[in-house]
């Protein structure tokens, strides 16, 4: 799969979604000020918002989208109940036609109970969502091109966020395009981070009270520091099945910058750069490191720095600067394997045992074998491979889990030996279905899928349960949509252990798009014959400057001329004046 497919998966859906929201004459509600006891619904959706929103008690049904027409916050001081549908999102986007952003939703010290569960957000100029000490459920959302980060939290006590796509989200405050936690203990669970940036540190995420990662998935993110993650503090931080694929910075830490201590369980980190060290992790603390694999990192230094380093049945390999390297105390280092770094595979002081260590290395149980690698992107080890059955004999490191081990129950060197190769998803699973679209004849729909296991997977879209011809990338785009392509569309996945299928999701193709908006018209009175010049300015005031729009012919007593810019969109001022 290349990595530019990978970036732009959320900004389709999202683009999908919102291109199909047609717009009725008879159905869009203006809404501004105070919201208090209120339900909106798909009927009369969509809800344009024409002023900044202050919310006690509402209530916002599956479909219903919410336009933002101007630079406006939906500030949360009551609570906020917004629960779509995996078919029917909750959208919040700024106007179709507006030239400017919006402000997201402020969760400001909200009372308990508020739910963002199946909304898609986009478009905002500040964080798409800002929490301040409160404590709303984030889940199964979107949050997408906001060029002020995806979320920002800030605050005590414990936050998490579940099933949740960032998706080309920039900080140009400097601190996690995707994700900005300050003061909160953060969990982030089943979420994918792809293309987010940011000025300084933490492409994705930054976190500076403790934050916990289970089956996550980071992509193509960047920073000037980390270019996935920045975590700082004193709390442990702990990743359990998450994935890291080509993450860059020009500084430190391709995927991971951590001042924390860190525990990292079954994670994959490939083809991470960092310029200066850590291409793969940059760790100024303990680092603990348990069945993981990191390959085929580049740029300055080692792979993985850190100051005192723990690995256990981990794969170190095709990495072009040295495996590891550590800086402050001794490090152990059991079960693992490490081949085709750069040299020395390994610095620093460190007690290894049980390893296989490309040139050699001293300590007991070390070999100096080629590992036979499925492949230099599948580092399962093949039958009769040297590693099999080589790791350490005591039965506190037996293999349990057949596959992805091997052999008898001694443990198998590298990422897929010992008791914890079960935390591998060995067989693809599905982490994010595929969504149902809405779109016009003529206009584009993207379906995508996010899926776990053991690399590389391979993807085959169905539509009505058919095969689709040459549809074998994690998205699908149908060009030019036509009215016969409407139905139900899915995905298997599959690898060398086995294969999966998603739920079906529809696809709607309606025979036209409207919008409906309001344009500002003048009324001209004057001279038959004469020409008048149509000017505007967005303040009034002694040293405002008026801008030309057009020339108007006066070809009887009075003229209408319609600006075509709507009014939902910049006030304006107008004046008329005889051309000379």
């Amino acid at each position: 799969m290349k990595a530019t497919v990978t970036k732009i998966i959320a900004t389709a859906i999202l683009g999908a979604l919102l291109a199909g929201c047609a717009v009725s004459a008879t159905a869009a509600t203006s809404v501004s000020g105070v919201i208090v006891n209120q339900t909106w619904t798909k009927a009369n959706s969509p809800y344009l918002v024409g002023g900044d929103l202050l919310v006690s008690r509402l209530t916002i049904q599956p479909g219903v989208h919410v336009q933002f027409q101007s630079n406006y916050a939906m500030e949360v001081a009551g609570r906020l109940t917004a629960v779509g549908l995996p078919n029917d999102l909750i959208l919040f986007s700024r106007g179709s036609n507006s030239s400017s952003g919006w402000q997201g939703i402020y969760f400001n010290e909200s009372l308990p109970g508020s739910e963002l569960i199946y909304c898609a957000l986009g478009g905002s100029v500040n964080s798409a969502i800002r929490i301040r000490s409160a404590s709303p459920t984030v889940r199964n959302c979107i949050i997408t091109n906001n060029t002020g980060g995806g979320i920002r939290a800030d605050g005590s006590g414990f936050f998490s966020l579940m099933d949740c796509t960032f998706a080309n989200n920039s900080s140009a405050g400097g601190y996690g395009g995707g994700a900005s936690i300050f003061g909160i203990r953060t969990a982030f669970e089943s979420c994918s981070f792809v293309g987010n940036s940011a000025s300084y540190v933490g492409g994705a995420v930054y976190c500076d009270a403790g934050a916990s990662f289970l089956n996550c998935q980071f992509t193509q993110n960047s920073a000037e520091y980390g270019g996935a993650i920045r975590l700082v503090g004193s709390i442990p931080c702990t990743f359990t099945n998450c994935t890291f694929s080509e993450n860059t910075t020009p500084g430190v830490g391709g995927a991971v910058f951590a001042s924390t201590p860190i525990e990292m369980r079954a994670c994959r980190m490939e083809r991470n750069r960092a310029g200066s060290d850590g291409g793969a992790l940059l760790c100024d603390n303990r680092a603990a490191l348990v069945n993981c694999v990191v390959a085929q990192s580049s740029g300055g230094g080692a792979a993985i720095r850190a100051w005192v380093i723990g690995m256990t049945n981990c794969t170190v390999a095709f990495n072009q600067g040295r495996g590891i390297f550590t800086s402050v105390g001794p490090s152990e280092i059991i079960n693992t394997i490490f081949w085709n770094n750069g040299s020395p595979q390994i610095s620093g002081d460190s007690s290894v045992t049980y390893s296989d260590v490309q040139g050699g290395w001293p300590g007991e149980g070390n070999i100096a074998f080629n590992p036979i690698f499925y492949s230099p992107s599948n580092y399962a080890l093949v039958d009769g491979s040297p590693c099999i059955d080589a790791g350490n004999p005591d039965p506190l490191f037996n293999d349990v889990c057949f596959p992805p081990s091997a052999g008898t129950n001694r443990n198998d060197m590298g990422a897929y030996g010992g008791p914890g190769a079960c935390d591998w998803p060995i067989v693809p699973r599905i982490t994010t279905q595929p969504r149902s679209l809405i779109t016009c004849v003529g206009r584009d729909a993207t379906f995508s899928v996010g899926a776990l296991g053991e690399p590389p997977l391979a993807y085959q879209w169905q539509f009505n349960g058919g095969d689709i011809t040459d549809a074998t990338n994690v998205s699908y785009t149908i060009s030019n949509a036509q009215a016969n392509q409407a139905g139900l569309y899915s995905v298997s996945v599959s690898n060398m252990f086995g294969a999966t299928s998603s739920g079906p999701a529809s696809l709607t193709v309606n025979p036209v798009c409207v919008s409906i908006e309001l344009y500002p018209g003048l009324t001209i009175g004057g001279v038959v014959g004469q020409t008048y010049q149509v000017e505007y300015a967005t303040q009034l005031a002694a040293s405002n400057q008026w801008s030309f729009l057009t020339n108007v012919f006066q070809a009887m007593p009075e003229v209408l001329w319609i600006d075509p810019q709507p009014a939902t969109l910049e006030r304006r001022f107008y004046r008329v004046l005889p051309t000379e």
